[in-house]
């Protein structure tokens, strides 16, 4: 029987692929990263760009959103270059005030 990853797990992985994508990203010739994302990894780069702008938005001190998030979407949607800092601080708020039972 295979063993599924916890959704913490799969977030971290997720983060440590982010990571590793965004130093291939910044070590390979101009030009080649598109072609190796998709040909070496099999990913589309839209995909690509959202595992490293997730990696690099938890990378910028912003690693205590990471305790409150449970998967790979929200945690776009958190990095997302059109998210405001407003919304992120709501997001907190929410989970924290949900934690505490108050709200």
């Amino acid at each position: 029987m295979q063993r599924q990853l916890s959704q913490r797990s799969r977030l971290t992985l997720q983060l440590q692929a982010g990571n590793l994508l965004a130093e291939a990203k910044r070590r390979l010739p101009h030009g080649q990263y598109l072609p190796w994302v998709q040909q070496a990894c099999k990913l589309k780069p839209q995909y690509a760009q959202k595992l490293i702008q997730a990696a690099e938005f938890v990378n910028a001190a912003h690693e205590r959103y990471l305790s409150e998030v449970t998967d790979a979407n929200t945690l776009f949607l958190l990095s997302a270059d059109t998210t405001t800092e407003e919304v992120r601080e709501w997001f907190m708020e929410r989970c924290i005030n949900s934690v505490s039972g108050v709200g």
